[in-house]
């Protein structure tokens, strides 16, 4: 094996130490293979099922006009990358592995042990905590697709922006970017900031402790709106609040949770109270939950604000669950 930089495994430590991280070592690197081999199994047969484009196909540049357009060429993409994974990437690393010929660096931080495979085609992280795996696979070589989104700005637009750039958008300088496993959120994302032109690229693929892969989308595009430190805390309009919960939120069984940094906490309860809704409030979980009256008002003020904007087009195409499910509330007597 080369280039194990663990100083903290060197020999100057007590043996009984050294020995038990060691087998520590060994013990995280031998689950590693078993979920890899388990992705293998799972998803080669999966692969038959699934749409590819062909390589004469396959283009770098797209100029899109519709939302069913987008989603087909973000779902190649998702499909192309799921391949390339299986049929080259993980069999590659497992090659490694058993051969012990790779580059090795591992990080101990408070109970996580953070390991880092470092091959030719990828970046391996592992992240180990309380006998839970973690892994991310970083391509080093997949191509950036180009995308000239043609579709109408709608009148909501901004308001969708704001929201969701407060949970999973970024600002660096003049670009807007989102990171994401989610292929609708994508969509939204590209949706909502359009026209324009995007940089779309599959940068690592998350493998669970199942075997299962999720693809991680990087969107970046010039910054078509104004953003100020006042209008990032006006959430005071349904559209914004939508997309903020389609980030940080979740709608499950007769709730919807509104997540949070404790930073917003108390100014997104506030709003929330100045609307006429009863939060209530989970600090420890930094968690807005609405249940009830206030859930069934909440959907309805937001379900007939997404349709009068005409979002709900791309969300119902797109199955999204927390719109199908708040409109399920919405329409609850």
């Amino acid at each position: 094996m080369r280039g194990f930089a663990d100083r903290r495994l060197s020999s100057s430590y007590p043996p009984s130490l050294h020995e038990h991280r060691l087998a520590s070592r060994e013990t995280i690197l031998k689950k590693v293979k078993s979920i890899l081999k388990e992705s293998l199994r799972n998803y080669r047969n999966d692969l038959k099922n699934r749409t590819f484009l062909h390589s004469k196909n396959f283009k770098t540049e797209y100029v899109i006009n519709s939302y069913s357009g987008l989603a087909n060429i973000i779902h190649n993409m998702i499909n192309e990358s799921i391949r390339y994974t299986v049929n080259s990437i993980i069999p590659h690393i497992l090659n490694l592995l058993r051969q012990g010929n790779y580059n090795l660096y591992v990080k101990t931080c408070m109970k996580t042990i953070n390991f880092k495979i470092n091959a030719d085609r990828c970046i391996l992280r592992i992240g180990y905590f309380d006998g839970n795996i973690i892994m991310d696979i970083h391509f080093k070589n997949l191509k950036t697709i180009k995308i000239k989104s043609e579709i109408s700005a709608k009148p909501c637009n901004y308001e969708a922006f704001i929201g969701f750039l407060l949970s999973d958008g970024a600002i660096k300088g003049k670009n807007i970017r989102m990171r994401t496993t989610k292929h609708w959120q994508a969509v939204l994302w590209i949706l909502i900031n359009s026209p324009n032109v995007f940089s779309l690229r599959v940068d690592s693929v998350t493998v669970s402790t199942k075997g299962e892969l999720r693809p991680a989308l990087n969107i970046s595009s010039p910054r078509i709106f104004e953003v100020t430190t006042k209008s990032l805390l006006l959430l005071n309009n349904p559209i914004s609040w939508f997309f903020y919960i389609l980030g940080d939120g979740s709608v499950g069984y007769r709730k919807i949770e509104i997540s949070c940094s404790l930073n917003y906490f108390e100014k997104l309860a506030n709003k929330l109270k100045a609307l006429g809704y009863k939060p209530k409030l989970r600090p420890e979980k930094r968690l807005i939950v609405l249940t009830g009256n206030s859930m069934r008002k909440f959907s309805e003020w937001i379900v007939a604000n997404v349709i009068k904007c005409g979002l709900n087009e791309p969300l119902e195409h797109l199955k999204v669950s927390k719109w199908l499910e708040m409109k399920h509330y919405a329409m609850m007597r």
